[in-house]
């Protein structure tokens, strides 16, 4: 069985062995093994080995295809899950930085909306209001260009402040009753993909605006969800609702 759907079936050790032995096998390792036993490490809560395989995936993918945006998101997360804060919103800055300089010329339907709200996370996490703004002016930007309708485009209007958040679940499942989308997610993993990135930047928002428990609680809610092995979002979700976990016990 190919080890991406092994990591669907929540079946990480067996995907990361497989992965390995492709990785020992090989002259030289493939970039997407690499990268794919690293996000399977990601799902075990296993940082330090996803970011050694994460590292090598990038240069790998950097080095192939000038413009590549690499793993630089997934690295991101790793080193802020790690506790690596500083460095984690350097590199999340960095994507930004890329994208704006042309330095990375691949990026999200939308024109590279996803590291914009990456860096405006972790800036509202810290209290960063110098990373916060520049987030917040790269993505305002972005929402004057036509790729903005496209996703995850809907989600930097939201915290923009242009779209409700009702209306981004109509955008993604025809139906602004969260509930009911949540139930026809278990089924339908483009909208729960969709669905777990919109009520995390939601969770957030709230957390800018002060209400920690609403965020506390955005946090459990995607947890709930099944990951999806492709959303960083579900990972960080996980990780703030360890950190709420951990306070309370």
């Amino acid at each position: 069985m190919d080890p991406f759907e092994l990591i669907f079936q929540d079946r990480y050790e067996e995907a990361i062995k497989v992965y390995t032995r492709r990785i020992n096998q090989a002259s030289e390792p493939d970039e997407f093994d690499l990268g794919g036993r690293g996000m399977a490490f990601l799902c075990l809560g296993k940082y330090d080995e996803a970011l050694r395989d994460l590292v090598k995936a990038d240069d790998s993918r950097r080095n192939k295809l000038i413009g590549s945006p690499g793993c630089i998101e997934d690295i991101a997360i790793t080193l802020w899950m790690k506790g690596e804060k500083a460095e984690a919103i350097k590199t999340a800055r960095s994507a930004v930085d890329g994208l704006i300089k042309g330095e990375i010329e691949y990026a999200d339907l939308a024109g590279g909306v996803g590291p914009g709200l990456l860096l405006w996370y972790m800036a509202v996490s810290l209290g960063d209001s110098d990373n916060k703004s520049y987030a917040l002016k790269y993505l305002k930007q972005l929402s004057k260009k036509s790729k903005i309708k496209y996703w995850p485009g809907p989600l930097a209007k939201f915290v923009l402040g242009s779209l409700i958040f009702q209306d981004v679940l109509k955008e993604i499942g025809k139906s602004s009753n969260i509930n009911k989308l949540k139930k026809k997610s278990r089924k339908d993993m483009l909208l729960r993909r969709r669905l777990l990135s919109t009520i995390f930047y939601q969770g957030v928002k709230k957390l800018d605006e002060g209400d920690n428990e609403s965020f506390s609680r955005a946090m459990v809610e995607i947890t709930e969800l099944k990951n999806t092995a492709i959303e960083l979002e579900w990972y960080l979700a996980r990780y703030e609702k360890n950190k709420i976990y951990n306070k309370e016990n």
